[in-house]
């Protein structure tokens, strides 16, 4: 698992160092991001007011994204039908343990 993301942020440098000759970042900005990561992953993922999860559906219309999320948070919270597309909007969903 530790192998996996540190090939992530090894990933995540190349691409930042892809935006500074590009011009679209500084490598202050660079710095800045990569230190903040740094400091955070002494933290736990799982510890809400460090680090939170944050999890993105994406995709086409009609694949289930809401009724995906609609299972995993136990309740109906986005709208879902057989009507393409049927959310016309982004739905935002936090654990109940999250002020």
């Amino acid at each position: 698992m530790d192998y996996a993301y540190s090939n992530l942020v090894t990933q995540a440098k190349s691409w930042g160092k892809e935006l500074i000759e590009q011009g679209w970042a500084t490598d202050y900005s660079l710095q800045a991001l990569m230190s903040y990561e740094e400091e955070q992953t002494s933290a736990s993922l799982f510890a809400h007011e460090a680090r939170p999860l944050v999890v993105a559906f994406l995709g086409g219309t009609g694949v289930g994204k809401s009724s995906l999320l609609n299972r995993l948070a136990g309740e109906n919270i986005a709208k879902s039908g057989v009507v393409r597309p049927t959310s016309k909007e982004v739905t935002l969903f936090h654990h109940r343990d999250i002020s």
